[in-house]
């Protein structure tokens, strides 16, 4: 992590704010920036370089109280949540904090950050194969979930019509077979 740069907000619209910092010491597009001030504890995504020394940050909580000339502390990276099991079945805002209980916070041992590139097509079709591990369930779906099974019937039907189902291996000619 570089060094944090301190900017001072100048102008706030809703939760829209632009923030100075020296000349030179901008900090990168989607860095989250810090204001902490008068019960303020808000995280900013910076989105846009305006010139004049000046980026647009868009806040992640309410701005209520906030006001010009407050400090905003870049942090030198984007903003992270957290990953792993101990997520699973936590219901997260997009800091990465909890919303189901607030009181109980999630113990993960990586963080992640929020602007990652997705996984490659063959990654998220394995992905999604890796549920179906035998044929039998598929063709148990009752009619309620027959919508599911023609979306993964025609899902398979083009990647197979593109040579991608090849690519991906067994599980994918497995559920193939079964939703045919």
């Amino acid at each position: 992590m570089s060094e944090q740069q301190v900017g001072k907000i100048v102008q706030i619209i809703g939760p829209v704010i632009d923030v100075e910092f020296e000349a030179g010491r901008l900090p990168e597009i989607y860095n989250a920036l810090h204001v902490v001030a008068d019960g303020i504890d808000v995280i900013a995504e910076v989105e846009q370089h305006l010139g004049e020394n000046r980026v647009r940050a868009v806040a992640m909580k309410p701005t209520d109280g906030m006001q010009r000339g407050m400090k905003a502390v870049d942090l030198g990276e984007p903003i992270t949540v957290p990953v792993g099991p101990e997520t699973l079945g936590r219901v997260l805002n997009v800091l990465g904090e909890p919303v189901d209980f607030p009181d109980r916070p999630v113990k993960s041992k990586e963080r992640w950050s929020i602007h990652r590139p997705p996984p490659s097509l063959e990654d998220q079709l394995l992905a999604v194969l890796g549920r179906f591990s035998e044929p039998v369930p598929i063709r148990r779906l009752s009619d309620e979930t027959g919508k599911a099974r023609e979306q993964v019937r025609k899902l398979l039907k083009s990647l197979e019509e593109d040579g991608r189902v090849r690519r991906v291996g067994e599980r994918a000619q497995t559920c193939w077979e079964a939703v045919r």
